[in-house]
């Protein structure tokens, strides 16, 4: 987890520290399933433990009650989050470096469609790319946000003004991939 900000484990949290019954152990497969926030589970561990509540992870048996278990285990929540990070960068230069290719991340946008299990990227027109290159007409012609979305549920694409708006404002459909990833840069 990137974050201890997890509804069920804030709830788990919650209810160990007010159980009545005596709680010794929160098992886990091992300390990265949990947490990988570093500093922030060091400090969770250390609020269960003055509850009398232990971390026990069951593929790293550590004893966490004397000075070398708690501080190994600390290490062990360190590396998670390190671990976390290197992977989260990987992503992000593996995602920037598609951009850079000119090649679409996500969702193709509202009229295109990804074609699936081609060897190289290809993004092509689907059934509402018609639509869309249309609603690009009326808008150049003055129309209203308001009548083209209105007009386009009528011919059965229901989109909302603000992702309308956004999409007259993505320059994919000028031929260029732009992202903030990118840092400002267009790639055509």
């Amino acid at each position: 987890a990137k974050s201890d900000e997890r509804r069920e484990f804030n709830r788990m949290l919650k209810f160990v520290k007010a159980s009545k019954e005596k709680i010794a152990y929160i098992l886990v497969y091992s300390l990265d399933r949990f947490s990988r926030t570093g500093d922030s589970a060091i400090y969770i561990a250390s609020e269960l433990k003055k509850v009398g509540v232990n971390i026990m992870a069951v593929t790293q048996p550590i004893d966490t009650n004397s000075h070398a278990g708690a501080l190994q285990q600390n290490i062990q929540f360190i590396f998670s989050k390190y671990d976390n990070d290197l992977r989260r960068q990987k992503t992000i230069d593996g995602m920037r470096e598609k951009l850079r290719r000119g090649e679409w991340i996500g969702h193709a946008p509202i009229g295109y469609s990804f074609v699936k299990g081609a060897a190289k990227q290809t993004i092509v027109i689907d059934k509402n790319g018609e639509l869309m290159r249309q609603a690009f007409e009326w808008r150049a012609n003055g129309m209203t946000y308001d009548h083209i979305v209105e007009k386009l549920a009528g011919y059965g694409l229901k989109i909302p003004k603000q992702r309308l708006t956004d999409t007259f404002r993505n320059l994919f459909y000028c031929g260029y991939v732009s992202h903030n990833l990118l840092n400002g840069e267009l790639v055509k």
